[in-house]
Order: C-alpha cells, then sequence, then structure tokens
C-alpha cells in the first residue's frame, strides 16, 4: 500500500515519516561504527557515497559548461558518460536492494513493510528521472545546439542530487541495523 501523504513522497521528505520511527531496529546510527559487523554492510555506505558525489560531480559539471558556455565535443562526451556511469550505477545498486535485500529484510523483520515499501516508491521516482537522463543523454546534439541540451540534463540531474541523500538517509536508517541484525 502506497502512501499518498506529501511527507512520505521522496522529494518532498526532509526527514523520516515519523509513523516509521516507531519500527526502527536498534542501534541507532550513533552506534553503528561500534557494531561488530559493521564492516558487513560497509559497502552500502561506500556506494551510496559514490552515487551521491557522482551525481554531484554531473551535476556541478552542468552548472559549469551552461553557466561558462564553454561546451565542446570533449566536454559534451564526458557529461554523456558520466550521466552513463551514473545510471548504470544507480539502477545495478537498486536492482541488488530490490531484488535480494529488501525482500530478505522484509521477511525477517515484517515490521519495516512500510519503510521498505516507502524506499520502493523512491527507486521508482529516482528509476523515472535516471530514464529521462538517459533519454536525453542518448540525443546528444553538435556543440552549436547543445544548451537546451545540457538544461534539460540539468534539470533531471539537479533533481537527482536532491533526492539522493534523502533517499540513501533513510535508506540507511531502515536497513542498516536489519543486516547489523542478520
Amino acid at each position: 500500500m502506497t502512501n499518498t501523504n506529501s511527507l512520505w513522497v521522496l522529494n518532498q521528505r526532509t526527514q523520516l515519516p515519523q509513523e516509521i520511527i516507531p519500527s526502527l531496529l536498534s542501534p541507532q546510527r550513533s552506534q553503528w561504527k561500534k557494531h561488530p559487523r559493521i564492516g558487513t554492510v560497509d559497502i552500502f555506505f561506500t556506494y551510496h557515497e559514490y552515487l551521491r558525489q557522482t551525481s554531484l560531480s554531473l551535476k556541478t559539471s552542468l552548472e559549469l559548461l551552461l553557466n561558462e558556455n564553454q561546451a565542446s565535443t570533449v566536454n559534451l562526451d564526458k557529461i554523456k558518460t558520466i550521466a552513463g556511469e551514473l545510471i548504470h550505477h544507480t539502477r545495478h545498486h537498486h536492482s541488488i536492494e530490490d531484488k535480494h535485500y529488501f525482500p530478505s529484510i522484509m521477511r525477517q523483520f515484517p515490521q519495516l513493510e512500510r519503510g521498505l515499501n516507502m524506499l520502493d516508491a523512491d527507486h521508482d521516482m529516482i528509476v523515472s528521472h535516471l530514464n529521462q537522463i538517459e533519454i536525453i543523454a542518448s540525443n546528444m546534439p553538435s556543440v552549436k545546439n547543445s544548451t537546451e541540451w545540457l538544461n534539460q540534463l540539468h534539470q533531471h540531474v539537479a533533481i537527482l542530487a536532491t533526492i539522493l541523500p534523502r533517499h540513501f538517509q533513510d535508506e540507511e536508517e531502515i536497513i542498516i541495523p536489519a543486516l547489523l541484525q542478520s
């Protein structure tokens, strides 16, 4: 069941919805580094940081090109390459979560269902922007016609760079304690 309350929608959330907080497992974030199994979940932090940084790097690169009017074939190719990497790695990461981690956590900790459903809805929104980025990136124009293309690409990348940190923060709060207990 999807919650339509705006506080549950990724691009409108500023924190975990209050209804989810009581279902969170221990330990709390402040205790994770001391947990003996923290090494088993480090990949999540590493991957989340990589995706955050890649989305910000792409956003910044697009803004520089737009503000300085420095479009060149090399710059446009670099943008397209970074966009492709962001799309590939984000899809791959979410695919593993959706097919393996989330179902396993749901079976073991059914009280996390609402939070996992929220994260699944987040993935849908993220995929929607990734799809738009992919469509736009695949239609790279000549350098002289690149401003509109850069603006369209920037629109979706800027949204992604804004929503990914919120999603990752909430996802970690929900799933890391479950993985530490597994």
